[in-house]
């Protein structure tokens, strides 16, 4: 729209455009007469990124992207804000308790209305690229306003006081269970391990066996050694039976040897004898039979002789039976302690591991507890509340400025409403236009258009003196 044209509407319908914006003036200064002040409470709040997660027990690393909207929907939950009303002792105010009447008639829930109620005049807003909440309560009483940022603050703590227990609190009893079903397990399998040395009568399972693989070992060379030497009597033995004056015990024997060493002098003298008196003598024959008769003792004494390696040969035999019966069974209780040991190191370990689960379940259940008795808040009260000494709202000069800018607009809006609705020929550029024909003639020469701008109708309509002039076409 062209501004000459713009500018002839507001001055023919400068009575609509004045009459629009002094009512939105007025109507701001009546608001701000009659209207109840408004006074808004103001504190401020710092909330840490990090926290200590008393289920895991480490701490927790940065904030994450929704930490600061999660702790504003926190602080304007209806959990805070009925720890809040109970702060301002409202479930007994009989005010509100008459409010709750009017509005519900007295359905539902009173605490959850008051809630409601104060959360709608409740705001939080958070800083710009910082960790500080600024909550505000508005009402029309500044000691109330106070008092409820307040309530909200310390009710906000305590909350956050709670969801940090609450885990750890749960996290404990389920600890209790756990270490409870442990110590059970720990118990039983340390009875399994003591009933099992008991009847075995291991207590130091691998001191014994050591002890028993010593003998083990000893019994082994014993029947090596017995082995030898039942070897070496069975082979004199055998000699006995082949070639007994041969052996080392008949050669050695004093009878033998004496005997020996008698015959042969009684040889040597029955060969003289024979060969003087010949073989039928009396004394030849008696010589003869006399040697005959030493032969025989030397027969008995070597038999006598050689009877003491068959004796030896059988208590060699003897011994190695017995050490390789004493060795079978030694190998025996070696395999059966082994076997023993074996499944008592098994249960061992079964009760190592319970006493170690349990050590640790036991451990992190005193953590957690102590946790849940010492949390923190993980929020900083940086600006208590404090009654504003001056109205939020209204603010007059604010209203009046913002309704005369407001109301002007307004007003200019009514005013190329109603032209819209009601459109006129305010100058001679509306006529090719609006119209879309020429202007054939402009009377009342150049000055004409500014002293008549037509307003509707031609200067001369309802002019009963003044004719309209006929046009010259041929001029």
């Amino acid at each position: 729209m062209p501004v000459q044209r713009f500018a002839a509407i507001l001055r023919a319908r400068w009575i609509t455009v004045a009459a629009v914006w002094l009512g939105a003036i007025a109507i701001a200064v009546l608001a701000s007469v009659l209207l109840t002040a408004q006074y808004k409470a103001v504190g401020k709040l710092m909330v840490e990124s990090k926290t200590v997660d008393p289920a895991a027990g480490f701490t927790l690393p940065g904030a994450t992207p929704n930490h600061i909207p999660t702790e504003i929907d926190v602080v304007q939950s209806e959990r805070v804000a009925l720890r809040a009303l109970h702060a301002l002792n409202l479930q007994k105010n009989e005010q509100w308790k008459k409010r709750w009447q009017d509005a519900t008639g007295g359905r539902g829930s009173y605490e959850a209305w008051v809630a409601e109620q104060l959360l709608k005049k409740f705001d939080v807003r958070p800083s710009r690229e910082s960790n500080v909440l600024t909550i505000a309560f508005t009402s029309p009483d500044p000691e109330f306003s106070a008092k409820v940022v307040n309530a909200f603050t310390q009710a906000y703590i305590d909350t956050s006081v709670e969801l940090q227990m609450e885990p750890a609190r749960e996290s404990n009893v389920a600890f209790d269970e756990t270490s409870k079903r442990l110590r059970a397990n720990l118990e039983k399998a340390q009875q399994k391990l003591s009933q099992f040395q008991q009847r075995t009568g291991l207590v130091a399972t691998d001191e014994r066996l050591d002890v028993e693989n010593m003998r083990l070992a000893e019994l082994s060379t014993q029947v090596v050694t017995l082995q030898v030497l039942a070897s070496n009597t069975a082979g004199r033995q055998r000699q006995v039976a082949a070639n007994p004056e041969r052996l080392p015990e008949v050669m050695n024997d004093p009878l033998v040897s004496a005997l020996r060493a008698e015959l042969s002098k009684q040889e040597a003298g029955q060969s003289v004898l024979a060969s003087r008196l010949g073989d039928r003598h009396p004394t030849v024959i008696e010589m003869t039979n006399s040697i005959a008769e030493l032969r025989a003792r030397i027969g008995r004494a070597e038999k006598r002789a050689s009877a003491s390696v068959e004796a030896e040969n059988k208590v060699a035999g003897g011994r190695l039976a017995e050490a390789q019966k004493w060795l079978e069974d030694q190998r025996a209780k070696v395999l059966r302690l082994k076997a023993n040991r074996d499944e008592a190191q098994v249960l061992q370990r079964e009760v190592e591991n319970a006493q170690r689960a349990y050590d640790s379940v036991l451990t992190r259940s005193t953590q957690t507890a102590l946790e849940g008795r010492g949390a923190r808040a993980n929020v900083s009260v940086l600006k208590v509340a404090t009654p504003p000494a001056l109205a939020a709202w209204p603010k007059p000069w604010l209203n009046i400025g913002a309704a005369a800018v407001i109301g002007l607009l307004l007003a200019i809006v009514i005013a190329l409403l109603r032209e819209g609705k009601d459109a006129r020929l305010r100058s001679l550029v509306d006529v090719p236009e609006r119209l879309g024909q020429p202007v054939l003639l402009s009377l009342g020469g150049p000055k004409a258009p500014a002293q008549y701008p037509l307003q509707g109708q031609l200067p001369w309509r309802g002019d009963p003196e003044r004719q309209r002039p006929a046009l010259n076409w041929n001029s």
